[in-house]
């Protein structure tokens, strides 16, 4: 009797350790809450020139719009064929473009550049430019990251917005959750990667 009931403890207890190991790994599993909303995408010849210009930054969060820039760098250089402008350059003609356009400036606006200025000067196809409207952590039941950001893609040409994107990402896990700049990533790669077609 004693020993029968050993056993139904001990087969109890494995029952409690696959069901809360099979808990662990749903939720593990569990993924981001994201809405993409974007334009077809666009065709790329191997080697096309393309910069980013300096996202706008919405939020209360200081150094969000240059995270968000650095990433859509990082990700075009990693995951695409695309001739990226180096950021200095970028940053170096787009600061003496807003300075030279400060006196004729509106009262409140960001910048006096526009993507075009930028991409004639530096000489390049496209200019990647964007925003970011939320970057932070989201306060309900729990503390969940959340970043919305929104991308326009420029042919320097016409200037004509040859591709546009509007993405929000929440991330999720019941027992550990990513930070916020993991899941900015995450977004980025996702909507760099709706963006680009490349072919030879």
């Amino acid at each position: 009797m004693m020993k029968h009931q050993h056993s139904s403890w001990r087969g109890l207890g494995k029952a409690i350790a696959a069901a809360m190991l099979g808990l662990f790994v749903a939720a593990c599993s569990t993924g981001d809450r994201q809405i993409i909303t974007a334009t077809t995408p666009v065709s790329f010849a191997q080697g096309t020139s393309i910069a980013v210009m300096p996202f706008d930054n919405l939020t209360s969060s200081e150094e969000a719009g240059q995270v968000a820039s650095y990433l859509a760098v990082s990700a075009l250089r990693a995951n695409t064929t695309l001739a990226v402008q180096p950021e200095s350059n970028v940053a170096q003609t787009y600061d003496s473009l807003n300075v030279q356009g400060t006196a004729s400036a509106a009262v409140g606006s960001h910048s006096t550049v526009s993507a075009r200025q930028l991409g004639e000067i530096l000489g390049v196809k496209y200019v990647l430019t964007g925003s970011v409207s939320e970057y932070g952590y989201q306060y309900g039941l729990r503390e969940e990251p959340s970043v919305s950001m929104n991308m326009r893609l420029i042919d320097i040409t016409t200037g004509a917005t040859v591709w546009s994107a509007s993405s929000g990402i929440v991330g999720q896990g019941t027992f550990a959750r990513d930070s916020v700049s993991i899941i900015a990533q995450r977004l980025v790669n996702q909507m760099v990667a709706n963006m680009t077609r490349t072919t030879n």
